[in-house]
Protein backbone atom coordinates (compact mmCIF):
# COMPACT_ATOMS: atom_id res chain seq x y z
CA UNK A 1 0.00 0.00 0.00
CA UNK A 2 1.02 3.63 -0.43
CA UNK A 3 1.23 5.90 2.58
CA UNK A 4 0.29 9.48 1.83
CA UNK A 5 -1.20 10.93 -1.34
CA UNK A 6 -1.31 14.52 -2.53
CA UNK A 7 -3.96 16.43 -4.54
CA UNK A 8 0.57 11.69 -3.78
CA UNK A 9 16.59 -12.41 -2.62
CA UNK A 10 19.91 -13.47 -3.64
CA UNK A 11 19.85 -16.90 -5.15
CA UNK A 12 22.07 -19.28 -7.05
CA UNK A 13 21.12 -22.00 -9.48
CA UNK A 14 23.54 -24.75 -10.38
CA UNK A 15 23.57 -27.60 -12.80
CA UNK A 16 24.73 -31.12 -12.02
CA UNK A 17 27.92 -31.94 -10.21
CA UNK A 18 30.77 -29.99 -11.72
CA UNK A 19 28.38 -27.94 -13.89
CA UNK A 20 28.36 -24.17 -14.26
CA UNK A 21 26.89 -21.94 -11.53
CA UNK A 22 24.71 -18.97 -12.42
CA UNK A 23 24.12 -16.26 -9.84
CA UNK A 24 21.49 -13.57 -9.64
CA UNK A 25 22.95 -10.14 -10.49
CA UNK A 26 23.36 -7.81 -7.52
CA UNK A 27 20.49 -5.38 -6.97
CA UNK A 28 20.82 -1.95 -8.61
CA UNK A 29 22.22 0.93 -6.58
CA UNK A 30 20.08 4.06 -6.35
CA UNK A 31 21.16 7.58 -5.47
CA UNK A 32 18.79 9.61 -3.32
CA UNK A 33 16.85 12.47 -4.84
CA UNK A 34 18.84 15.02 -2.81
CA UNK A 35 22.15 13.69 -4.14
CA UNK A 36 21.08 13.45 -7.78
CA UNK A 37 22.46 16.00 -10.24
CA UNK A 38 21.04 14.85 -13.56
CA UNK A 39 17.86 14.58 -15.59
CA UNK A 40 15.05 12.99 -13.59
CA UNK A 41 12.41 10.52 -14.69
CA UNK A 42 9.19 12.48 -15.08
CA UNK A 43 5.48 11.65 -15.27
CA UNK A 44 3.47 14.73 -16.31
CA UNK A 45 0.10 16.15 -17.29
CA UNK A 46 -0.19 19.47 -19.07
CA UNK A 47 -3.21 21.73 -18.72
CA UNK A 48 -3.60 24.64 -21.16
CA UNK A 49 -5.57 27.81 -20.37
CA UNK A 50 -6.49 30.29 -23.10
CA UNK A 51 -8.67 33.40 -23.16
CA UNK A 52 -8.40 35.19 -26.48
CA UNK A 53 -10.26 38.06 -28.13
CA UNK A 54 -12.15 39.28 -25.09
CA UNK A 55 -13.76 35.91 -24.25
CA UNK A 56 -15.59 36.03 -20.91
CA UNK A 57 -14.22 32.65 -19.80
CA UNK A 58 -11.04 30.73 -20.50
CA UNK A 59 -10.95 27.49 -22.39
CA UNK A 60 -9.09 24.54 -20.92
CA UNK A 61 -7.55 21.57 -22.64
CA UNK A 62 -5.00 18.90 -21.86
CA UNK A 63 -2.07 17.59 -23.83
CA UNK A 64 0.62 15.03 -23.28
CA UNK A 65 4.07 16.62 -23.77
CA UNK A 66 6.26 15.68 -20.83
CA UNK A 67 8.85 18.25 -19.79
CA UNK A 68 12.50 17.42 -19.31
CA UNK A 69 13.49 18.20 -15.74
CA UNK A 70 16.93 18.26 -14.15
CA UNK A 71 18.87 19.67 -11.21
CA UNK A 72 22.47 20.85 -10.98
CA UNK A 73 23.73 20.47 -7.41
CA UNK A 74 26.76 22.70 -8.08
CA UNK A 75 24.67 25.73 -9.07
CA UNK A 76 21.49 24.69 -7.18
CA UNK A 77 19.57 25.25 -10.38
CA UNK A 78 16.53 23.42 -11.75
CA UNK A 79 16.05 23.30 -15.53
CA UNK A 80 12.75 22.57 -17.26
CA UNK A 81 12.29 22.17 -21.00
CA UNK A 82 9.11 21.44 -22.88
CA UNK A 83 6.55 22.56 -25.42
CA UNK A 84 4.77 25.23 -23.42
CA UNK A 85 2.93 27.55 -25.84
CA UNK A 86 -0.50 26.49 -27.10
CA UNK A 87 -0.39 25.55 -30.77
CA UNK A 88 3.40 25.51 -30.87
CA UNK A 89 5.79 22.60 -31.31
CA UNK A 90 8.87 24.62 -30.36
CA UNK A 91 10.32 23.70 -26.96
CA UNK A 92 11.31 26.39 -24.51
CA UNK A 93 13.77 26.05 -21.63
CA UNK A 94 13.83 27.87 -18.33
CA UNK A 95 16.30 27.75 -15.46
CA UNK A 96 15.35 28.46 -11.85
CA UNK A 97 18.17 29.14 -9.39
CA UNK A 98 18.73 30.66 -5.93
CA UNK A 99 18.06 34.20 -7.20
CA UNK A 100 14.53 33.15 -8.22
CA UNK A 101 13.50 31.69 -4.84
CA UNK A 102 10.41 33.24 -3.25
CA UNK A 103 11.32 34.56 0.19
CA UNK A 104 9.75 32.50 2.98
CA UNK A 105 8.45 29.84 0.59
CA UNK A 106 10.91 26.92 0.28
CA UNK A 107 10.74 25.18 -3.07
CA UNK A 108 8.96 28.05 -4.86
CA UNK A 109 10.66 29.94 -7.69
CA UNK A 110 9.30 32.93 -9.59
CA UNK A 111 10.69 34.70 -12.69
CA UNK A 112 7.58 36.77 -13.45
CA UNK A 113 8.27 39.97 -15.43
CA UNK A 114 6.17 42.77 -16.83
CA UNK A 115 6.58 45.46 -19.47
CA UNK A 116 4.31 47.58 -21.68
CA UNK A 117 1.21 46.11 -20.10
CA UNK A 118 2.29 42.50 -20.73
CA UNK A 119 2.93 40.09 -17.87
CA UNK A 120 5.14 37.06 -18.48
CA UNK A 121 4.58 34.31 -15.90
CA UNK A 122 7.29 31.71 -15.24
CA UNK A 123 6.99 29.83 -11.97
CA UNK A 124 8.20 26.52 -10.57
CA UNK A 125 7.28 24.72 -7.36
CA UNK A 126 9.11 21.63 -6.16
CA UNK A 127 7.92 19.92 -3.01
CA UNK A 128 8.01 16.56 -1.20
CA UNK A 129 4.23 16.70 -0.62
CA UNK A 130 4.33 16.70 3.17
CA UNK A 131 5.47 13.09 3.59
CA UNK A 132 8.94 11.66 4.04
CA UNK A 133 10.30 10.65 0.65
CA UNK A 134 13.78 9.69 -0.49
CA UNK A 135 13.60 9.15 -4.25
CA UNK A 136 10.65 11.20 -5.55
CA UNK A 137 8.87 14.55 -5.29
CA UNK A 138 6.20 16.66 -6.99
CA UNK A 139 6.62 19.59 -9.35
CA UNK A 140 4.44 22.31 -10.85
CA UNK A 141 5.67 24.50 -13.71
CA UNK A 142 3.56 27.40 -14.98
CA UNK A 143 4.57 29.44 -18.00
CA UNK A 144 2.59 31.85 -20.13
CA UNK A 145 1.53 35.46 -20.57
CA UNK A 146 -1.23 38.02 -20.13
CA UNK A 147 -1.10 40.62 -22.90
CA UNK A 148 -1.95 44.28 -22.56
CA UNK A 149 -5.18 43.65 -24.51
CA UNK A 150 -6.28 41.02 -21.97
CA UNK A 151 -5.47 37.92 -24.01
CA UNK A 152 -4.15 35.07 -21.83
CA UNK A 153 -2.35 31.86 -22.68
CA UNK A 154 -0.84 29.61 -20.03
CA UNK A 155 0.49 26.06 -19.72
CA UNK A 156 0.49 24.29 -16.37
CA UNK A 157 2.66 21.17 -16.08
CA UNK A 158 1.89 18.99 -13.05
CA UNK A 159 4.46 16.24 -12.59
CA UNK A 160 6.18 13.77 -10.35
CA UNK A 161 9.92 13.34 -10.71
CA UNK A 162 12.71 11.32 -9.19
CA UNK A 163 15.11 8.42 -9.38
CA UNK A 164 13.21 5.84 -11.39
CA UNK A 165 12.96 2.18 -10.46
CA UNK A 166 14.77 0.09 -13.07
CA UNK A 167 12.41 -2.27 -14.95
CA UNK A 168 14.20 -5.36 -13.66
CA UNK A 169 13.75 -4.17 -10.07
CA UNK A 170 10.03 -3.42 -10.41
CA UNK A 171 7.30 -5.61 -8.86
CA UNK A 172 5.88 -8.30 -11.11
CA UNK A 173 2.46 -8.71 -9.50
CA UNK A 174 -0.59 -6.47 -9.51
CA UNK A 175 -1.94 -4.18 -12.21
CA UNK A 176 1.37 -2.60 -13.17
CA UNK A 177 3.64 -2.44 -16.17
CA UNK A 178 6.87 -3.98 -14.95
CA UNK A 179 8.57 -3.40 -18.31
CA UNK A 180 8.47 0.35 -17.78
CA UNK A 181 8.31 0.39 -13.97
CA UNK A 182 5.04 2.29 -14.10
CA UNK A 183 1.28 2.09 -13.71
CA UNK A 184 -1.91 3.23 -15.42
CA UNK A 185 -5.50 3.42 -14.21
CA UNK A 186 -8.90 4.72 -15.27
CA UNK A 187 -11.15 7.05 -13.29
CA UNK A 188 -14.95 6.89 -13.56
CA UNK A 189 -18.00 7.79 -11.52
CA UNK A 190 -20.49 10.55 -10.63
CA UNK A 191 -20.43 11.99 -14.13
CA UNK A 192 -16.66 12.24 -14.39
CA UNK A 193 -14.03 10.13 -16.13
CA UNK A 194 -10.33 10.26 -16.70
CA UNK A 195 -6.98 8.57 -16.37
CA UNK A 196 -4.14 8.34 -13.91
CA UNK A 197 -0.64 7.14 -14.71
CA UNK A 198 2.82 7.30 -13.24
CA UNK A 199 6.17 5.77 -12.43
CA UNK A 200 7.84 3.92 -9.59
CA UNK A 201 10.89 5.41 -7.93
CA UNK A 202 13.69 3.95 -5.84
CA UNK A 203 14.57 0.33 -4.98
CA UNK A 204 11.78 -2.22 -5.40
CA UNK A 205 9.32 0.57 -6.25
CA UNK A 206 9.65 2.04 -2.76
CA UNK A 207 7.87 5.21 -3.90
CA UNK A 208 5.42 6.07 -6.67
CA UNK A 209 4.33 9.28 -8.33
CA UNK A 210 2.04 10.17 -11.16
CA UNK A 211 -0.56 12.48 -12.61
CA UNK A 212 -4.28 12.48 -13.34
CA UNK A 213 -6.69 14.21 -15.70
CA UNK A 214 -10.44 14.22 -15.02
CA UNK A 215 -13.14 15.28 -17.50
CA UNK A 216 -16.76 16.29 -17.04
CA UNK A 217 -18.72 13.71 -19.03
CA UNK A 218 -21.68 16.05 -19.64
CA UNK A 219 -19.73 18.94 -21.14
CA UNK A 220 -16.61 17.13 -22.25
CA UNK A 221 -14.54 19.84 -20.60
CA UNK A 222 -11.51 19.28 -18.41
CA UNK A 223 -12.58 19.27 -14.76
CA UNK A 224 -9.22 18.83 -13.04
CA UNK A 225 -5.62 17.82 -13.47
CA UNK A 226 -2.89 17.30 -10.94
CA UNK A 227 -0.14 15.15 -9.51
CA UNK A 228 -0.01 12.54 -6.79
CA UNK A 229 2.74 10.82 -4.88
CA UNK A 230 3.18 8.20 -2.17
CA UNK A 231 5.38 5.52 -0.65
CA UNK A 232 5.08 1.99 0.66
CA UNK A 233 4.09 1.47 4.27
Amino acid sequence: MLAGIVALLSACDGGGSGGPVASTPPPPVYTTLAATSEAFAVSAARLNYDRIGGASTRTCSTSTPTPEFSYDTATQTYSVRGVAVSGSTKPIQQDFGPADLVAGSPGQYDKTTGANGDTIIDRLTVAPAGITLTYAALGHWTTGATSANGDQSFADFYFSYGVRTTPGDAPTTGTIDSTRAGFTSTIAGNGFSGTASGLFYGPQAAEAGGVFVINDDASGNVAAAGALIGRKN
